[in-house]
């Protein structure tokens, strides 16, 4: 149960209705083989690639969460040990890559090798590029825009614009996560040289552009529909990010901002709430 808590499984989750938009918002027959390949990328992005990957962080970054008092991490608490995280790591990324290149279609396989490669290198020295914002928040965010474009190329033969804007949604809102973590992580951050946003901002300016940046997906939707590449049924999902926003602006603007409210309450509705929407309405051909 503690190996399993270990790979935030909160997380991951909220992360497979990125996912689900990428397939759902395809315009193609949907069939077992459509079913069954979203299955199998959920299962392998997330309990073994997502959980490898925020694993190796988290032994990294052991320093930066004792200064943060960060409790939610399970290296900090002495509810597993070092030597157990890097098994952990190792044992998922080698079991999360060989089921993929063993069931998925090849360019979702090279997706999820591009993902843990990318996940790696984020925390893991001489690279880390985690200590270098904006690299930290940009590299992770490719293969969540690729993923839209590969579903659509991969069941449809061609990539149409509606592909390509949904990439570039989903990537917009992995950029905002990891942005977002360094608003409360920063004072660790600081004392051991990581260039956050607040390094080359500072504690309020830095607030500020993450309150932009939330305003940058719902954007992205009107603009879709605006374009023509989504219907007006998407004003639900994009008025329902704004509110949210708007919501949250004040715990971001005062400081109060925190792991608990990321993970509890903002991205459980910004995210997964407004995404899983956003896909049923594209299953339900209305987007």
């Amino acid at each position: 149960m503690i190996y399993l808590k270990a790979t935030r499984p909160e997380i991951f989750i909220m992360d497979w209705s990125m996912i689900w938009v990428a397939f759902f918002l395809v315009e193609t027959e949907i069939n077992t083989y459509f079913i069954i390949t979203i299955l199998i990328l959920m299962l392998i992005s997330g309990p073994f690639i997502h959980g490898a990957v925020d694993i190796i962080n988290d032994y990294f970054d052991y320093r930066i969460d004792v200064k943060n008092k960060r409790t939610d991490k399970l290296l900090v608490t002495g509810e597993i040990t070092a030597s157990e995280m890097l098994y952990l790591t190792v044992a998922l990324l080698i079991i999360g890559n060989f089921m993929a290149l063993l069931l998925l279609p090849p360019l979702f396989a090279f997706l999820m090798i591009l993902s843990s490669i990318i996940g790696v290198l984020y925390s893991v020295p001489p690279v880390r590029f985690r200590e270098y914002y904006p690299l930290s928040a940009i590299l992770p965010s490719i293969p969540y825009f690729l993923i839209s474009p590969i579903a659509w190329y991969v069941f449809t033969g061609a990539v149409p614009d509606k592909g390509l804007l949904i990439g570039l949604i989903l990537a917009v809102n992995m950029f905002l996560g990891l942005t977002l973590k360094d608003i409360y992580d920063y004072l660790g951050d600081l004392q051991h040289g990581v260039k956050s946003i607040v390094y080359w901002l500072n504690p309020v300016k830095a607030r500020y552009f993450v309150i932009l940046v939330t305003f940058v997906s719902p954007s992205l939707i009107v603009l879709g529909i605006l374009l023509n590449v989504f219907s007006n049924f998407g004003l639900l999902v994009a008025f329902s990010q704004y509110l949210i926003t708007l919501l949250s602006s004040k715990f971001i603007i005062s400081g109060e901002w925190s792991p608990g409210i990321s993970y509890k309450l903002f991205y459980p509705t910004y995210r997964l709430g407004c995404f899983i929407l956003l896909s049923l309405l594209g299953l339900l051909k209305l987007i």
